[in-house]
Formats: structure tokens, sequence, C-alpha cells
């Protein structure tokens, strides 16, 4: 079945590759298992392909067209393609001038299979 997304898929990877940032740091909080008591965290940074677009209408309005109550106050959308891990909320993407935070996460696999990650940051 992946067959007929495959033009779609490897056209997004394409863009993302054109068009976003190339091997930028992703900083995955990751908690310490040591102690369930206690709550340290240590920083795992991967690399990443992603792209990132300025948008605070764009956000408001999708949440508006969901029907969603809670709508997300960010300024930017990210699209960043599946590279074998799930994205979390608060982990950072740092880019070579600013840092973001992630504040939502939306997973893109149209026939099951994970493609892209959509995701809210500030």
């Amino acid at each position: 079945m992946m067959a007929v997304f495959d033009l779609y898929y490897k056209l997004a990877h394409k863009l993302i590759q054109k068009y976003g940032y190339n091997k930028v740091d992703y900083v995955q909080q990751v908690k310490v298992e040591n102690n369930i008591w206690n709550d340290e965290f240590s920083q795992k940074i991967r690399k990443v392909n992603i792209v990132i677009l300025p948008s605070d209408k764009y956000s408001r309005e999708t949440f508006r067209l969901q029907n969603e109550k809670n709508i997300v106050d960010s300024n930017y959308i990210a699209f960043m393609p599946y590279s074998g891990f799930v994205p979390n909320i608060n982990d950072l993407i740092r880019t070579n001038t600013y840092t973001y935070t992630i504040l939502s996460v939306k997973e893109l696999a149209p026939n099951g299979e994970k493609v892209l990650y959509k995701l809210e940051l500030k």
C-alpha cells in the first residue's frame, strides 16, 4: 500500500531538504532511569532535517476549522520527516540563530506508515 504514497513521501523529503534546515539539533528530554521518584532529565541531541514556517494565523485558523476548543498560540509550524523517534512536547529544536520549543505534535501517516510530523513551535 505504500506504493500509492511513495511519490508524496519522496516529494515531502525533497522539499524539506531543499527549503528547510539540514541536520539541525533536536534536543530530546530523556528521563534519567535511576530512580522513579527522581525528576531528573538528560538531553539527547539528534540531527534532523526540518522546515520551519512562520505562521501565527495559520495555527489559529487550523484549530478553529477542526472545532477544537484549545487554540495553540504558536509562532511557527514545522514539518519533520519520520526519523526513528517520536517528537515530544517541550523538546527543543536549535538552528544556527534560534531555539524553538515544541508545543504540539501531530503525526501525519496517511496509510498507517509514519511519514511526517507537524510540529507547533514557539
